[in-house]
């Protein structure tokens, strides 16, 4: 009896004095590197920009968006790693790459599948997509906590309505294989609004961090500013960028949408959202 006390007095004391497993997560459209930016947002103009927000920011894992291998090159050069397949085989194809902090989390596994009717087939499209669309997927240990989850992170396509409903419907069919308390996050330009039946299909499945926050950090409300720094010449005054939790095992601190327009120039057109989260 004296050794079993002993045992539960051990155990209640290193569930209070284990690592809180706190992270800060985000979702950040990068905008490839094309002609017609010059020459003020270039990526090479825009890569200090970038790496001036993520220094400030300090993400233990984000994703990204319109990701080409010079963004992947310029933010593996601070200290994150990458994961993530490009979504075709071809000259700087894009990725939806998951970017993580080494010293905070382990990669135990990671898979990439495509948004299609064929989704283990590289390249592949269907339901009008203008272009392949992929899901990049991390499995982390948070080291300090020993907690796993799953990281999820996307670009729907821009064009098809269609596609983006059955690439949403794909995305949430593969996270069912989890149990309802196994932490998972979904982070990704949605190309949808809120009002959108693709947010409607993911909102009954998961919870966007927005809504679900303790706090509300100052910034902007939509996500895709398009390199305009005044507001009110906006196209969209609501987000399509997004941070998706299962509640049942992922609390939300804060949540927020960096305005990081600095002199009339910000490093995509679109804003990074952030979230502080710990995993329940």
């Amino acid at each position: 009896m004296k050794n079993l006390s002993v045992f539960i007095i051990t155990l209640l004391f290193l569930s209070l004095t284990a690592a809180p497993a706190e992270l800060k997560v985000g979702s950040y459209n990068l905008r490839t590197n094309v002609p017609r930016d010059l020459p003020f947002n270039s990526w090479k103009q825009r890569a200090p920009r970038c790496l001036e927000v993520l220094k400030a920011e300090k993400f233990d894992i984000f994703g990204t968006q319109e990701t080409q291998k010079c963004h992947i090159d310029t933010i593996t050069s601070i200290g994150y790693k990458a994961i993530g397949l490009p979504r075709e085989n071809k000259k700087n194809a894009e990725y939806s790459t998951i970017f993580y902090n080494p010293e905070i989390l382990e990669l135990e596994k990671t898979e990439t599948f495509w948004l299609s009717e064929t989704p283990d087939v590289t390249g592949s499209k269907s339901w009008n997509t203008a272009c392949p669309r992929i899901c990049t997927v991390g499995y982390f240990t948070h080291k300090a906590s020993g907690k796993i989850f799953v990281y999820v992170n996307t670009h729907l396509d821009h064009k098809s309505r269609l596609a983006r409903e059955k690439g949403i419907e794909l995305i949430i069919k593969y996270l069912k294989k989890f149990k309802l308390d196994y932490p998972y996050i979904l982070t990704g330009d949605f190309n949808a609004r809120p009002d959108s039946e693709v947010y409607k299909k993911i909102s009954g499945f998961m919870s966007d961090a927005r809504h679900i926050s303790e706090k509300t950090l100052p910034g902007a409300k939509q996500t895709y500013h398009a390199y305009r720094a005044d507001p009110a010449k906006r196209r969209l005054s609501v987000p399509i960028d997004y941070i998706f939790v299962n509640d049942n095992a992922v609390k939300v601190k804060t949540f927020q949408v960096i305005d990081d327009f600095k002199n009339g120039f910000a490093s995509s057109d679109h804003f990074p959202v952030a979230a502080t989260i710990v995993l329940k």
